[in-house]
């Protein structure tokens, strides 16, 4: 049979013409002939289905793999789930998604049956890789962590610094250049291999994130050592890449000739290459963005469209948008505005359609999440229940029998305690299984909850990205709970930058339902193009919330909300309350505008909620916060806080830097509740004027 395999082998490698003249081919094919064990054939088999992808014949690649699958993975189960995983990673290059994401999904069902992580691992890459080309990008980050969290469990170095590096292309397709630097930092410090392909691919790729954060001397070092690299490669993605990331920095400091010089040299290698459709793509659109800024309405439409032709092929939501942008503008620019306005209505329409799908299916996951694992517990309860009810049946059976045996023979008592003993002892050994299955059924529900965490921070802005744009200030964040029923909300718009922190009712896993519910019609109320006030956006989430929870016969849930509108130039603040007040500390004496006492929820006789405007000189500081605070119990009586002593804190450190106030207050906090339990999730957010 192994001789069979090898002319099989050999006859399929013929088929494809050119092959002989590849000396590195023909190397891969002799080491195959020469292999003694299946295990060593379907590694030399794998090594040439890669050495082809390589060369950009991915669909080649494909059957090779597809052998491997048919000739061993009965008996090699494991070996077959790998080349699968091979096949929907190829699928992913040559952009058909369904059929990646269908195989994977496949591959993830035939490892777990088997408990192969590395199977279920790479598959759940597939899957995150997929979708992120897509433009599902809430998805991609789920699948993505999946993978890392078995990385990491497993201790391998190559997948941490892969799925690290998978994440920061998420990100960044999002605009997120801070979180993708992060991943893109952590993949290259967790690499030991510094000559590395995916070392150079993530220089790379950090280049592009220090160019969004206007870092551009790194983002050229970056770059140029990419450069370096594949100097003998120049077909290589990751060249081209460097090129185009070299392009970017010119045509940011307005050195667009040189920047074309970039561009034409990538056109020429990606055109006679085998690149994906959506590499072609960014280039094309970057080229007219170039002929945009110098007024060549001609050139910036034949690019423009030649990439948006590329778009299409590729179904990449995020280059989508960039086309939709690019020749909204050069139409413009030629006079010809019923072109211009028909892409720019389809770039909003997209837009929204991106924004309010990856909402509502992150708020699925939380509820599918939180329903089964109230369930879970629900079973654990009742189980146990059970259990316990049995045992004492059994021991009030082996009572009455003891009794009864004592009573007419005195002289057999030693047997019957024996009997006795030896029962207890199999009870408490059944009792010791079921409490550690209990315990971790308990350790399962509480990673899962954790892994809710992880969705609501990548949700809630982080306080680096909020304050781009802020003056000085600090955020105190402390959830109750592992996930947290408080949140805080930022949005610039315009001229305008909107600032909110929110109390939603119960805390915990409830409580985060409702977070996720309020930011995703926050975004969704603003998403428009009018500048709102305070009060019209609180008016509007009102209403959907008390439209949205009485679907479900909830009437009495909603949330306290505090929101803030400052104009960056000339710092006028308007403000809206619903039962948090807004306090404002002018020229060292502190004041308070008090919220309208109705929650943003359901009411019986609901009023419109109230704009409140202020004016305020530099130096004075504004606060926005939740009542956790002043409620915690604490200090030597366990009374609570109050909101008077919160005055008292706040104005003995208004004048100190932002980092030291929120270090007080968090220090104050911690000290008052002692050895208590918090009672509440915590957020206070404090504003300086200039």
């Amino acid at each position: 049979m192994r001789w069979l395999k090898c002319i099989c082998f050999i006859l399929v490698l013929n088929a494809f013409p050119g092959f002989s003249k590849d000396k590195k081919l023909d190397s891969l094919i002799s080491l195959y002939t020469k292999a003694e064990s299946d295990t060593d054939r379907i590694n030399k088999y794998a090594d040439i289905g890669a050495y082809i992808a390589s060369k950009g014949n991915r669909k080649e690649a494909i059957t090779y793999y597809q052998k491997i699958i048919n000739t061993f993975s009965k008996s090699y189960p494991q070996k077959g789930i790998d080349a699968k995983n091979k096949i929907a990673l190829n699928y992913v290059f040559i952009e058909e998604y369904d059929k990646a994401d269908s195989l994977a999904k496949q591959v993830i069902e035939e490892s777990t049956k088997l408990n192969y992580q590395k199977g279920i691992g790479f598959a759940h890459r597939n899957l995150g890789l997929a979708n992120t080309y897509k433009g599902k990008y809430k998805e991609a980050v789920v699948y993505h962590l999946k993978a890392l969290k078995i990385w990491e469990d497993t201790k391998n170095i190559k997948m941490i610094c892969m799925s690290n590096s998978d994440l920061g292309i998420v990100f960044y397709y999002q605009v997120n250049n801070e979180k993708a630097a992060f991943y893109w930092e952590n993949s290259i410090k967790n690499n030991p291999d510094k000559e590395s392909d995916d070392y150079i691919s993530n220089c790379a790729n950090l280049g592009q994130a220090y160019v969004g954060l206007g870092a551009y001397d790194k983002a050229s070092e970056s770059f140029k050592k990419v450069l370096r690299h594949y100097a003998g490669d120049k077909n290589s993605s990751s060249y081209t890449n460097a090129l185009g990331g070299l392009a970017n920095i010119e045509y940011l400091r307005k050195n667009y000739q040189q920047a074309l010089a970039y561009y034409d040299e990538i056109i020429k290698l990606r055109e006679e290459g085998k690149g994906r459709n959506n590499d072609l793509a960014i280039t094309y659109l970057n080229v007219c963005s170039i002929y945009i800024a110098l007024g060549n309405h001609k050139e910036a439409l034949a690019y423009g469209l030649k990439g948006y032709a590329k778009t299409l092929e590729s179904e990449d939501k995020h280059q989508l948008l960039q086309a939709y942008t690019n020749l909204k503008t050069a139409y413009a620019q030629s006079g010809n505005y019923e072109k211009a306005l028909e892409f720019s209505q389809l770039y909003t329409n997209l837009q929204d359609t991106l924004t309010n799908i990856e909402s509502k299916k992150q708020i699925n996951e939380l509820d599918k999440q939180y329903q089964t694992e109230k369930k879970d517990k629900e079973n654990q309860l009742l189980n146990k229940q059970l259990e316990i009810q049995q045992i004492q049946g059994r021991q009030q059976k082996m009572f009455l029998i003891i009794s009864s045996v004592v009573l007419v023979l005195i002289c057999m008592l030693s047997i019957v305690l024996f009997n006795q003993n030896k029962q207890k002892r199999r009870a408490n050994v059944k009792l010791e299984v079921k409490n550690k299955i209990i315990e971790e059924q308990h350790k399962d529900i509480i990673d899962s909850i954790n892994y809710a965490k992880r969705i609501q921070q990548a949700v809630l802005k982080e306080e680096e990205h909020v304050s781009k744009h802020l003056p000085p200030h600090f955020i105190l964040f402390k959830p109750k709970d592992i996930v947290s029923g408080d949140f805080y909300w930022a949005l610039e718009k315009g001229d305008y930058l909107y600032v909110t922190a929110a109390d939603c009712t119960g805390h915990g896993v409830p409580g985060a339902f409702l977070t996720m519910l309020g930011i995703s019609y926050l975004n969704e109320i603003n998403a428009r193009e009018e500048i709102l006030t305070p009060a019209e956006i609180l008016d509007q989430l009102r209403n959907k919330i008390v439209q949205e929870l009485s679907k479900h016969g909830t009437t009495k849930d909603g949330m306290d909300i505090s929101l803030m509108r400052m104009h960056l130039r000339s710092k006028e603040i308007m403000w809206a309350g619903a039962f948090n007040p807004l306090w404002y500390i002018e020229s060292g004496i502190l004041k308070e505008i008090k919220a309208d006492k109705q929650p943003i929820g359901y009411v019986e006789q609901p009023k419109p909620f109230t704009n409140h405007t202020l004016y305020l000189n530099t130096n004075d500081t504004v606060y926005l916060f939740t009542d956790g605070f002043a409620d915690q119990f604490g200090g030597i009586k366990g009374k609570k806080y109050k909101y008077k002593q919160l005055e008292e804190n706040l104005l003995a450190n208004c004048h100190k830097p932002f980092e030291e106030q929120k270090e007080i207050l968090n220090k104050s906090f911690d000290v008052w509740k002692g050895n208590l339990e918090q009672v509440d999730d915590v957020t206070i957010i404090g504003i300086a004027v200039i």
